[in-house]
C-alpha cells in the first residue's frame, strides 16, 4: 500500500478506535458488571450472553406502574365497547384455561374407580362402580367438547371486538401518523413510525389487538399451569401413601425442571455471535457475489468466471470441514446434556421412573397412579413449555411498554393543518480536467440490420439499426429517456445477444467469435454497476477480471491508485481504509427470540458491535459510488488489450459536471481504443465527438457529426436544444 494511503488509513483507524471508545463509553452503564457477560465457543462462532439475573418481574412493574395501567386501560375500552362480546370472549377463554387441569381430576377419578374395583384376581366390576364410571367418563367427555366449542366461540368474539377495535383505533392511528408527518421536518416527533400500520394491511390490521391477544394468552396459561398443578396436588392426595411419596417426588422434580432448566445453551438468554475466521468471511462474500442475481450481468462483463470460481475453490479449502449453520445456531443452542437428560426422562418417560421408583412393589393402584402420573405431565410440559416459550419471545414487562406507548400514540388531537415543506436537491462542484487524443487505433464495429426483442417493444416492433463505426472513433450515443440506448451498448458490448441482423467486430461476425476472447477487449461502464461486498481496493481491482496473475502486489497497488486517480476516489480509499468493505456480508449474528431464547443484553450486543466488522455499513455518497465503479472501469480500460471503452450514464441526470468529468477522463486513454459513450448531459460533448447516433423508438434514425445533424430537422437536433447541460 502507498506510504500516503497507510498514513491516511492510521488516521482512519484511530478515528475509528475513538468512536469505538466513545460507544464503550454509552454502553458502560449496562456492562458495568463484567462477570454478568459470558462467553462460549461453537463450531467456528464465539457466542456472547448476558447471564440472566432472577428476579421477578411483578417487582418491576411496582417501579413503573404506568404501563400496567395503559394495559388495563386496553382492556377497559374492550369491554367499555361491546361489554357482552367481550365478557363472552374471556369466559371463554377461562373455561379452555382451567379444561386441562379439571380433565386431570376426572382421568385420575375414572382409573381410580376401575383401579377400586378390580384387582388382578378378579376382572368384574359391580353395577354401582359402573354407573360411577360412566358418570365420570361422560362428565370428562364433555369437558372436552365444551371446550371444543368454547375455543370455536371465543374465535368468533375475536373477529367481532376486532371489528369493534378497529372503527375505535384506526381514525386515532391516521391522526397520530398525519401528526407525525406534519412535524417531523419542523421541530421533530416523539411518536415511534413502528407503531402503525404497513400501508397494505388495512384489511388485516387490529390496532391493539395483538397486545391483548398475547397478555391475555399468558395470564391463561398461567392459570392453567395453577389449575394443573392443583389437580396434580389432589391425585397425590387421594393416593395410598406410597404412592403419594412417588407421586410428589416426581412431580417436584418436574417442578424445579420447569422452574430452573435453562431453555438455551446461554441459560435462558438471548446472545451474539460472530466469526474471525477469515476464510469463512471470504466465502461469504464470494458466495454472495456468485448466486445474487445483481451481481449476474457485471460478472459477465468484467470476465471474473475463472477468478471466482479459482477464489472460493481456494478460500474452501483452507476453510476446510467445520460446523457453521447460522441458521441453527441463531434459532436455538443446546442446553447442557444433564438438563436435556433430565427433560427427556421427566416429560417423556415419567411412567418409567415411577416403576423405578417403586422398588418392584405394584398393585392395582400403582397401576393408576403410573397412568395418571404420565396424563398429568404430559399436560403440564405442555403448558408450562408454550408459558416459556411466550415470555421468551417477549417478556411481560415489555408487553405492557408497548400498550403505554400504544395509548400515547393514539392520544392525539385531531390535525388540522399540514405544514408545506421544501425539499433541496443536493449540489455538487468538481473540477474538470479534460484531455483528448487522436490518434485512432481501436475496434471497428458494423450494426447491419441489428435488433432484439428488447429493441422492438421500444418501437413499433420492425426498427432495426445500421451503422459503422470506425476504429478509435468517439462514438456519443442520445435519444429520449426509453429509446433503446442502454440496449444498443450493451448489445455492442457482446452483453446481450441480437436475434436479427448482423453484427461485425472489425470484419468478424460475433457468431464466429468466442464471447469470452471478445470481452477481453471490451470495458463495459455503467453508471449502475454494483459494488462488490469485497474491500474498496479489490473493488477496482476486480476490473483486471480473471487475467491477473502477472500482476506483483507493488504492480498491482500502483495500477490501483493510478485508476482511483483518474475517477477522482483517491481520497474515498484514504478516508475509509483500502481494505474496508463497504457493504459487508452479515451473518444473522443473534439469536432468534421464540426459539427458548430470552432478551440479548446490552453487553452481548456490545460484544458484537466490537468483535464482528460486517455489523457496520460505511454510507458512502452517489457520487463517490459512481466514481469508485469509474475506478473499475478505468482499472480494466488501463490494459492494452482493451479495445472498446462503452460508457453508459456514469452519473445521475441531476449531476451532469460530475458525468462530463469522468467522461473527459476517460477520454484521455483514447489512444489505440474506440469509445462509445451515452452521457445524459451531452451538449458539452457533442463538438468533440466522431460521430453522433441519434436513437427513437429503439432504432438509430440518425448518424453523422453534431455539425450535420444540428441543421437537419429530427430529434437530434431537439434534443440538442432542449439539453441544458
Amino acid at each position: 500500500m502507498p506510504a500516503h494511503a497507510q498514513a491516511k488509513r492510521t488516521q482512519s483507524h484511530s478515528t475509528s478506535t475513538s468512536s469505538s471508545t466513545s460507544n464503550n463509553r454509552v454502553s458502560r452503564a449496562s456492562s458495568r458488571n463484567s462477570s454478568s457477560l459470558k462467553r462460549l465457543t461453537w463450531g467456528i462462532f464465539e457466542v456472547a450472553y448476558e447471564k440472566p439475573q432472577f428476579s421477578l418481574w411483578i417487582y418491576r412493574l411496582g417501579v413503573k406502574y404506568e404501563p400496567v395501567l395503559a394495559a388495563a386501560g386496553l382492556f377497559l375500552t374492550l369491554f367499555r365497547l361491546n361489554f357482552y362480546v367481550a365478557a363472552q370472549y374471556f369466559l371463554s377463554l377461562l373455561l379452555c384455561a382451567v379444561s386441562p387441569g379439571l380433565s386431570m381430576f376426572l382421568a385420575h377419578s375414572v382409573l381410580n374407580i376401575i383401579g377400586s374395583d378390580l384387582s388382578f384376581d378378579s376382572l368384574e366390576m359391580g353395577p354401582a362402580s359402573r354407573e360411577r364410571l360412566s358418570f365420570f367418563v361422560i362428565v370428562w367427555l364433555s369437558c372436552g367438547l365444551l371446550t371444543s366449542i368454547a375455543s370455536r366461540h371465543a374465535d368468533e368474539c375475536r373477529e367481532l371486538l376486532g371489528g369493534h377495535l378497529r372503527a375505535y383505533y384506526l381514525p386515532r392511528l391516521v391522526d397520530a401518523r398525519l401528526k407525525m408527518i406534519s412535524q417531523s421536518d419542523t421541530h421533530g416527533s416523539d411518536i415511534n413510525p413502528r407503531l402503525f400500520p404497513g400501508p397494505w394491511s388495512f384489511g388485516s390490521e387490529v390496532p391493539g389487538w395483538n397486545i391483548i391477544s398475547k397478555l391475555t394468552t399468558r395470564m391463561m396459561d398461567v392459570l392453567a399451569l395453577i389449575c394443573e398443578m392443583a389437580a396434580f396436588a389432589s391425585i397425590i392426595q387421594c393416593s395410598p401413601a406410597g404412592n403419594a411419596q412417588t407421586l410428589g417426588l416426581i412431580g417436584a422434580c418436574v417442578l424445579l425442571d420447569i422452574l430452573f432448566s435453562p431453555s438455551n445453551g446461554a441459560e435462558g438468554a438471548g446472545y451474539t455471535f460472530w466469526t474471525k475466521n477469515r476464510h469463512y468471511q471470504r466465502l461469504l462474500s464470494l458466495h454472495s457475489i456468485v448466486f445474487d442475481d445483481r451481481y449476474r450481468e457485471h460478472l459477465v462483463k468484467d470476465e471474473l468466471m475463472d477468478y471466482l470460481s479459482s477464489e472460493y475453490k481456494s478460500s474452501s479449502s483452507k476453510l476446510g470441514v467445520v460446523k457453521s449453520n447460522t441458521l441453527a445456531l441463531a434459532c436455538h443452542l443446546a442446553p447442557p446434556w444433564y438438563w436435556s437428560v433430565a427433560r427427556l426422562l421427566l416429560s417423556d418417560y415419567p411412567m418409567a421412573l415411577y416403576a423405578l421408583l417403586s422398588h418392584g412393589s405394584f398393585t392395582m393402584h400403582t397401576v393408576v397412579s403410573i397412568a395418571a402420573l404420565q396424563y398429568s405431565i404430559h399436560h403440564l410440559s405442555k403448558t408450562a413449555a408454550g408459558l416459556r416459550a411466550s415470555y421468551d419471545a417477549e417478556p411481560t414487562f415489555g408487553l405492557l411498554q408497548q400498550a403505554h406507548t400504544f395509548l400515547n400514540t393514539v392520544t392525539v388531537e385531531p390535525l388540522t393543518r399540514e405544514v408545506v415543506r421544501n425539499t433541496r436537491l443536493p449540489h455538487s462542484d468538481d473540477n474538470r480536467p479534460s484531455s483528448k487524443t487522436d490518434e485512432k487505433h481501436g475496434m471497428a464495429i458494423e450494426l447491419r440490420n441489428v435488433s432484439s426483442s428488447t429493441l422492438r417493444r421500444l418501437g413499433d416492433g420492425t426498427g432495426s439499426s445500421r451503422a459503422r463505426i470506425n476504429a478509435g472513433e468517439f462514438v456519443l450515443v442520445v435519444g429520449a429517456k426509453g429509446s433503446g440506448k442502454t440496449s444498443l451498448l450493451k448489445m455492442m458490448a457482446a452483453l446481450s445477444p441480437n436475434d436479427s441482423g448482423r453484427l461485425f467486430f472489425g470484419r468478424q461476425d460475433i457468431r464466429h467469435l468466442n464471447h469470452n476472447i471478445l470481452r477481453q477487449k471490451i470495458a463495459f461502464v455503467s453508471g449502475t454497476d454494483s459494488i462488490y461486498p469485497l474491500s474498496v481496493s479489490e473493488n477496482i481491482a476486480i476490473g483486471l477480471g480473471s487475467n491477473r496473475t502477472a500482476e506483483s502486489q507493488s504492480d498491482m497497488e500502483r495500477a490501483i491508485t493510478l485508476a482511483a486517480e483518474m475517477a477522482g476516489c483517491l481520497g474515498l480509499l484514504d478516508r475509509v481504509g483500502w481494505n474496508t468493505v463497504l457493504e459487508p456480508c452479515q451473518i444473522v449474528g443473534q439469536s432468534i427470540q421464540g426459539c427458548g431464547n430470552g432478551d440479548i443484553g446490552t453487553s452481548a450486543f456490545h460484544e458484537l458491535r466490537k468483535n464482528d466488522y460486517s455489523q457496520y455499513s460505511h454510507t458512502i455518497s452517489t457520487e463517490d459510488r459512481g466514481r469508485l465503479t469509474a475506478a473499475r472501469g478505468f482499472m480494466r480500460s488501463l490494459r492494452d488489450q482493451v479495445k472498446l471503452v462503452v460508457i453508459d450514464a456514469l452519473a445521475p441526470s441531476e449531476d451532469p459536471e460530475s458525468e462530463n468529468d469522468l467522461v473527459r477522463r476517460f477520454l484521455s486513454l483514447r489512444k489505440g481504443k474506440t469509445m462509445i459513450v451515452v452521457a445524459n448531459g451531452f451538449r458539452s460533448l457533442a463538438h468533440e465527438a466522431d460521430r453522433i447516433l441519434c436513437m427513437e423508438g429503439g432504432s438509430i434514425v440518425q448518424n453523422g457529426r453534431h455539425e450535420e445533424l444540428v441543421k437537419q430537422a429530427g430529434p437530434y437536433k431537439d434534443l440538442y436544444g432542449s439539453n441544458l447541460f
